[in-house]
């Protein structure tokens, strides 16, 4: 018997007491993400104490997640490559197999070793892999009757080929739960946020968590997507990320906090050594820093890997709060008062330090998988043009206006033509578009943010000084900052004034009336429009206007900003909707 519950499937338990892994406590568990990128399908073939093959010793805690051949397979922590044995003397539903099976082992942060079974892989041993990073592919190989991964957590690395003495470690997934046999479902997207000991103010942390992934794209700095909301507790990076209530009235130090503490996760594994570098010439600039108390952290070396942190922190904080508010945030901190101080005054040393150790900040990047193989080559090819776009640099306002506009309509040309082109089935439509939201979700934010610091020094991108072309990339951005409703009303007000002048274009400013009227970003808030220039596809060749008001004076007032008259407007969409 099986019940659903928020899209998996879990069997009901009958005899838990039979199976420890169904009547333990999740809290005693080890805390995992799946082995598997975002998006991917499973199911639970066989869980702990398994009658099929896990309940001899050394292998009780074990898990078989039914996936293709072919799945990709990440690591669920950081940590550094033990083993990785591929005989490559084959496979299949004979016993003859047996002992055979390709399989990886990871030894995590915290001395537990992971291993992955089934698999196909190019790293080696001694690699350092991130959290999420792909490690493997599931493969034919050993005694398998079905394309699985076979999974399981050793308590350390003493002992692993002593099936008498190694001991293997309950698992609570993140997304997920407990892999109880017969579940199915889907790896999670996003962060995944668990309350420790909910308190009354724990829950407005939670939230302003998810407001602040809503506000800014983060996903650069997602070195883990597990955070733990605890009260009384001093915010820690591992073994899971952990913040506590103490901002809840301060967003933008959650926000600094939350950097802070991903940034440690980067600073580690594959960035060791260079890290490592920097602080050696560190201490022969500081000789002495401070320790303790509210100036530093908690020992000596810590305070010299928080001068590396704090200054990532601070970039980072620049990047989403600009300059001025990331300055004055640093400044207010209350804690390691004088590693922020001289984070502060050595800003450009620290800075040429960690460059010329190659230290430079390297994004998370999300590993994910369809269940469809065009879905994923297809949307791997976006990711690499989008990298390769992103990556060229720009002094000049017109020329950052034409990068971001430019990678603004290769997102949405994307989103809106390739299932057409390519002839995707209603199902491979389905699964693209739920994949990409995030990434269309992710360019908008940092277009947001990349305009707004270009504004910091001027109202608006006026035709008078910038050219027609300029204003209209920047009026492209601000239309399609939809998560950021108050940045569009702020513009939306300066517009007002600037169009009776003729430095800014009727016509754009007639569709930002209508944008913030029809709040894309959060429906409940959606008022008449006034243009008619927002809609939706309905059908193939189809597109409806949201409603408008006063309907009968519509084509004039569309006439005063030049705009053509309702009916030849809907024309154009007869060519987009697909």
């Amino acid at each position: 018997m099986s019940i659903k519950v928020s899209g998996l499937f879990f069997l009901l338990c009958v005899s838990c007491a039979s199976n420890p892994y169904l009547g333990g406590s999740a809290n005693t568990f080890k805390r995992e993400r799946l082995p598997f990128p975002t998006y991917i399908q499973f199911k639970v073939s066989q869980g702990a104490f398994g009658k099929a093959s896990h309940l001899e010793k050394a292998n009780e805690y074990s898990w078989d997640f039914d996936v293709p051949y072919g799945t990709p397979v990440v690591s669920v922590e950081n940590g550094k490559i033990i083993e990785v044995w591929q005989p490559n003397k084959g496979g299949g539903c004979d016993p003859q197999f047996e002992g055979l099976a390709h399989n990886i082992k990871v030894e995590h942060e915290d001395g537990t070793v992971a291993q992955y079974v089934h698999i196909a892989s190019k790293l080696k041993r001694g690699d350092y892999v991130r959290e999420g990073q792909q490690i493997a592919v599931t493969a034919m190989n050993g005694h398998i009757c079905q394309p699985q991964l076979h999974f399981g957590i050793y308590r350390s690395k003493d002992h692993l080929y002593s099936s008498l003495q190694r001991e293997t470690l309950p698992v609570y997934f993140d997304g997920l739960g407990k892999a109880i046999e017969g579940a199915s479902g889907e790896v999670p997207a996003g962060l995944q946020i668990e309350v420790v000991k909910e308190t009354s103010d724990t829950p407005k942390t939670v939230q302003l968590v998810k407001d602040l992934v809503q506000k800014f794209d983060l996903s650069p700095y997602f070195f883990t997507r597990k955070i733990q909301i605890e009260k009384f507790v001093i915010p820690h990076d591992y073994p899971v990320l952990t913040l506590n209530p103490s901002h809840n009235d301060e967003p933008d130090f959650l926000l600094s906090t939350f950097l802070h503490e991903e940034l440690h996760r980067f600073l580690s594994g594959p960035n060791e050594q260079k890290t490592q570098a920097v602080i050696r010439k560190l201490r022969e600039k500081f000789a002495h820093v401070a320790v303790g108390g509210q100036a530093g952290a908690s020992d000596e070396a810590s305070s010299y890997l928080h001068l590396v942190v704090c200054w990532f922190e601070l970039q980072a904080d620049k990047k989403y709060l600009g300059n001025d508010r990331a300055y004055e945030v640093i400044r207010s901190t209350k804690h390691y008062t004088w590693i922020y101080e001289h984070v502060l005054s050595y800003e450009k040393y620290i800075g040429d330090l960690i460059a010329r150790n190659g230290l430079s900040f390297e994004p998370a990047v999300e590993v994910f998988a369809s269940n469809f193989t065009e879905v994923t080559a297809d949307i791997q090819k976006f990711d690499k043009g989008l990298l390769k776009m992103k990556k060229a640099h720009h002094n000049s306002v017109k020329d950052k206006l034409k990068q971001m506009y430019e990678i603004d309509q290769y997102t949405r040309d994307y989103f809106m033509n390739l299932p057409f082109t390519k002839k995707y089935s209603p199902a491979q439509t389905k699964e693209f578009q739920k994949i990409f939201v995030s990434r269309m979700a992710s360019v908008d934010r940092a277009n947001t943010i990349e305009l707004k610091e270009i504004l910091t020094k001027r109202d608006w991108i006026k035709i008078s000084e910038f050219g027609k072309q300029a204003d209209k990339q920047a009026w492209i951005i601000v239309q399609h900052a939809d998560l950021d409703i108050d940045f569009q009303k702020h513009i939306l007000s300066i517009l007002t004034g600037l169009v009776k002048t003729h430095v800014t274009d009727a016509a754009d400013y007639a569709y930002l009336v209508d944008r913030v009227a029809s709040s894309f970003g959060d429906p409940t808030q959606r008022t008449l429009q006034k243009f008619g220039t927002q809609g939706s596809c309905v059908g193939p060749g189809e597109w409806q206007p949201l409603e408008s008001e006063d309907p009968a004076n519509l084509d004039q007032r569309r006439h005063d900003v030049g705009l053509p008259p309702e009916a030849e407007y809907i024309k154009i969409f007869k060519d987009i909707c697909h």
